[in-house]
């Protein structure tokens, strides 16, 4: 699983000196063309003059050989090959070069997209060519891509209290308006507080009156660009310092408050006009209704969720978001269990985003071998299929453009920013399955067959088959008329002469004509009810509460960690409790706190409840002593709770978190 994004920069450039002539591609979406029209392919020599005959070969899916010709040299020292392939994926290889690129051809997608289909960018970190970002952003949204994920190293844009940078060497404001202007969306991931904010942990922003202040400031100025906001990344791990979820969830109130009182600026729309013109900022006119989201689990950490549940964080947001990296055939069972968790905590239909979902390939070259390659596109595809199959709301396959971490390679394009097999066959599926309904799964006698995903749109029905393995001879039997089938980068494919069905890439599409499949089809199965869960009425979140509880540990008593707080040395008799409550409203606070401990009678040294008077834009501590005595034995844990209550706050704060016993050797 991708851990080092915040430290490692992948940056699609030829690096160091060049042995020999190279060629760059002229653009990035070139390589993305209309099936069976001209297309024409250009790239610049670098390093060295190339020789006449320049041949190239044009190589299919499986790597075989398609055809092969002769490029032209042009003048400038451009390179340029035209071709009017068929429908699906390809590789043009130069052996003068020793290189291949990619090429995408398949029907751009048309104006209306199913936002469903999601890519993780990272171009703010991995990517710092504008053009090749520019380009990328348009191979997305002429794939089908309708949100784009990126990652925003807070302290870059507000690195004092009083200095703001929007235009910084990441070009954060130039990328955003670049996916404006294109019509993709940004999914925007708050990460790593500022220093001067001070730091609860390694990691999250103490002071949350400014966070609540800079995620203001921020969202006037990009939430044109948005179409979320993701609160962290993967804070169950390292990147929320091993704390417990009671810590993290204080961090998304902040930003759910503080985008609440953000207000909306419109961009004025000129189409006539520069760019600069276009994206200019109008007048404020209403509050921002950006969905939240939050979670973005590394792992399904039951413990972790029940503390964020507890804390609140579900009231906090809008969206739930997770990451996986595991198998297509386990997205079922995993997406049950945390549609459980929700529904334990009343929040059953709560939307749910996969906003990272990729499956790596080995570091090394600047293209993965055809296995390597073939296999990441089968994985991060069928775990598409089956996202949507169980009532995932978007997907977010990872990651679009070149990254190497450790002996992985997530990258869906190639180092020259061209197109791997992973990224056409994500393609593939966002087109072929755009704005259509999971019905259920095609009921049939072939082991060989792991899933076969029914979707249903406008009369057509089409059941995604998947084996799960790349056997350039595995084929299966449906005993069903078949209307077509296409591969998983868009080629046909035929039935083979006894009827049966060729799967030589783990996963076809199949299309079946109306009423062929009636009775056929088993509406009943998990995902259905995952589905139909996922589809209930959503209610509307409520206001966010100025009020906020944050537990001040104290280190040389306990140590966190991501289930909770371990005593170091055992747990001593009489155990200090230190909250601190923030008020980010700009009124006043008069509260109620009470410390109470769950199924638990623990004497408490000193007046409980505590009243408190609360500042505006301002905070307070408050500090107990628990007196402890034998209450952790019987359990081996016990949990605090900490409510504040006013007269004018129709929902009580809480804070929720445990201690427990110290890790014996």
């Amino acid at each position: 699983m991708p851990r080092s994004l915040v430290w490692s920069l992948a940056f699609l450039a030829f690096p160091g000196a060049v042995l020999g002539a190279t060629l760059k591609p002229v653009s990035v979406t070139q390589f993305f063309v209309t099936p069976e029209k001209p297309a024409r392919l250009q790239w610049k020599i670098e390093g060295g003059p190339l020789a006449e005959p320049l041949e190239y070969s044009l190589l299919d899916y499986s790597g075989k050989p398609e055809g092969s010709g002769r490029a032209k040299l042009l003048d400038g020292g451009i390179v340029e090959v035209t071709l009017q392939p068929r429908q699906g994926f390809f590789e043009i290889e130069f052996p003068a070069t020793k290189q291949r690129f990619g090429l995408v051809s398949l029907p751009a997608s048309q104006e209306r997209m199913d936002p469903f289909f999601c890519i993780d960018g990272a171009l703010s970190w991995l990517v710092r060519d504008d053009e090749i970002r520019e380009g990328l952003v348009q191979a997305a949204r002429r794939s089908g891509i309708r949100m784009i994920r990126e990652r925003l190293t807070w302290e870059a844009v507000h690195p004092t209290p009083n200095l703001w940078i929007s235009q910084t060497s990441a070009h954060y404001d130039r990328l955003r308006r670049t996916c404006l202007k294109h019509g993709v969306e940004v999914l925007e991931m708050a990460h790593d507080g500022p220093r001067w904010m001070g730091r609860v942990g390694p990691r999250y922003p103490e002071n949350l009156l400014a966070a609540d202040r800079c995620w203001q400031e921020i969202a006037e100025e990009w939430q044109m660009t948005w179409g979320g906001l993701e609160v962290w990344n993967e804070p169950d791990i390292f990147f929320g310092g091993n704390l417990p979820a009671d810590q993290y969830v204080p961090v998304v109130k902040a930003v759910s408050f503080g985008l609440s009182q953000a207000n909306i600026r419109a961009p004025v729309v000129r189409p006539s006009a520069d760019l600069s013109e276009r994206m200019s900022l109008g007048p404020l006119q209403a509050k921002i209704r950006v969905p939240v989201v939050g979670g973005v689990m590394a792992h399904c950490n039951r413990q972790f969720l029940d503390t964020a549940a507890r804390n609140g964080i579900l009231d906090s947001i809008d969206v739930f978001s997770f990451h996986t990296y595991s198998r297509a055939p386990e997205m079922e069972g995993l997406v049950e269990k945390y549609r459980a968790w929700l529904k334990d905590y009343g929040h059953e239909s709560m939307p749910l985003w996969l906003t990272e979902c990729g499956r790596p390939w080995k570091t090394g070259p600047e293209r993965p071998p055809v296995d390597q390659d073939a296999e990441s596109a089968l994985d991060i595809t069928m775990k598409a299929v089956e996202a949507k199959a169980c009532g995932i709301d978007r997907y977010f396959a990872f990651v679009y453009p070149f990254f190497e971490e450790g002996k992985n390679n997530f990258g869906m394009m190639d180092k020259r920013a061209t197109p791997l097999r992973s990224f056409a066959a994500y393609a593939q599926v966002a087109r072929v399955l755009a704005d259509r309904r999971y019905f259920g799964d095609l009921k049939h006698n072939d082991k060989r067959v792991l899933r076969a995903r029914v979707f249903r749109s406008k009369g057509q029905t089409i059941a995604v088959v998947y084996t799960g393995r790349v056997d350039p001879k595995a084929t299966v039997q449906i005993d069903l008329p078949v209307w077509r089938i296409e591969g998983i980068d868009g080629r046909q494919v035929g039935p083979t002469s006894s009827g049966a069905i060729p799967v030589p890439d783990g996963m076809v599409y199949v299309w079946f004509r109306p009423g062929d499949t009636l009775g056929r089809v088993d509406a009943t199965t998990k995902a259905a009810a995952l589905s139909k869960a996922a589809g209930e009425r959503r209610a509307k979140r409520t206001a966010p509460s100025p009020i906020i509880l944050r537990y001040q540990w104290d280190d040389k008593l306990v140590e966190p960690t991501s289930e909770g707080y371990r005593f170091r040395a055992g747990p001593p008799k009489k155990m200090p409790v230190a909250v601190r409550v923030f008020n980010l409203g700009n009124q006043p606070r008069e509260l109620k706190l009470r410390l109470s401990f769950h199924e638990k009678e623990v004497p408490i040294v000193g007046p409980n409840p505590q009243q408190v008077k609360v500042p505006a834009e301002g905070f307070a501590d408050v500090k107990w002593e628990a007196d402890l005595g034998t209450a952790l034995a019987p359990s081996k844990g016990l949990r605090a709770i900490v409510t504040a209550q006013a007269d004018a706050e129709q929902r009580p704060a809480t804070l929720d978190f445990e201690w427990m016993e110290q890790k014996r050797k």
